[in-house]
């Protein structure tokens, strides 16, 4: 009987851990994959950072490190991942000095990049996007 009643109570402790936990069950909102390009004065920007802040005081911020060819891909929770949709400002974020630069790559280390100070801050880039399916956003910095 003991035995009997041991198996039920940790089928019951299996059954409610898993119920718990979720099976195949999203990890929050559903995202739609955007990626681009950044440029300044028709270059690449060639470092930094793109971040897309949500016009909904609850949404969240999605970001896209830019690489040497000025391509990005929006992240929201886990590297591109993507963005959920809805209407965002976007400001565009230099890399921090030195970010990224060793002593043996310093000489092929990005230069530099001056972004122009409006499109530092996303409430006076005049950035502003409606996502709402997965598409590419060229992002043209003059």
């Amino acid at each position: 009987m003991n035995s009997r009643l041991g198996m039920i109570a940790t089928s019951l402790a299996f059954v409610c851990f898993w119920s718990f936990l979720g099976c195949g069950g999203t990890d929050g909102p559903t995202t739609v994959a955007v990626s681009g390009t950044v440029t300044l004065n028709g270059q690449p920007l060639t470092a930094g950072r793109v971040r897309f802040m949500p016009d909904a005081p609850d949404g969240q911020m999605a970001f896209g490190d830019i690489d040497s060819s000025g391509n990005y891909v929006l992240s929201t929770k886990n590297p591109g991942d993507g963005i959920i949709p809805g209407s965002y400002k976007v400001a565009i974020n230099p890399p921090p000095p030195g970010e990224n630069v060793t002593d043996l790559d310093a000489k092929t280390a990005p230069p530099e990049t001056k972004i122009p100070e409006q499109y530092l801050d996303h409430e006076k880039s005049g950035l502003a996007y409606t996502i709402n399916e997965a598409q590419t956003i060229a992002i043209e910095l003059k």
